[in-house]
């Protein structure tokens, strides 16, 4: 079986996917295509912030910027085929409702010959498969320089500015940074 993934949203949303998808090669029963698209939401390549997934193929998609519409189109056009062609097409909300039933996705992908997966959510196996992400070696290099910078206690926040303006409006970051 082939099963092909488009991770959307960002940075962490797309981690949680590729979490997923190496649960999945772990499982080794599906030949496994990761469709990596830079766009306005994450524009960076996958191989400039991560070390190859070993049993996963990775097809990368450049940024286009907004101007280039008709290519915006064709993309969308591309997507829409490949959900098509696929026996099943499982977007945000069929995980969801997956997750509520506790489905095991490849139980019910059985004897299928290609699923599509477009999702921002965890849908297979343990989360904890987020580990075998492993940064590149630069982000490694700079990661541990940033951690020896830091005091023995800490906390770290993850502040949403790109999708809720009504958030963005009643909390600017001076107020965190004040707090």
């Amino acid at each position: 079986m082939e099963v092909h993934i488009r991770p959307l949203g960002g940075l962490a949303n797309r981690m949680r996917v590729l979490a997923s998808v190496r649960a999945l090669a772990e499982r080794g029963q599906a030949e496994l295509f990761v469709h990596w698209e830079c766009n306005d939401a994450l524009n960076c390549s996958f191989n400039k912030l991560f070390c190859e997934l070993n049993g996963i193929k990775l097809i990368e998609y450049s940024y286009i910027p907004s101007w280039r519409r008709f290519k915006r189109k064709t993309r969308q056009l591309n997507w829409r085929r490949l959900a098509n062609d696929a026996e099943i097409h499982w977007d945000d909300e069929a995980i969801l409702k997956l997750k509520e039933r506790k489905s095991d996705v490849m139980k019910l992908a059985a004897g299928l010959s290609q699923l599509f997966i477009e999702t921002c959510q965890h849908f297979y196996g343990d989360p904890t498969f987020i580990r075998f992400l492993t940064p590149i070696e630069s982000i490694q290099k700079q990661l541990q320089e940033r951690l020896k910078q830091l005091p023995q206690s800490y906390m770290g926040l993850h502040l949403r500015r790109g999708d809720n303006q009504r958030s963005i409006d009643i909390s600017p970051l001076n107020l965190f940074f004040e707090l």
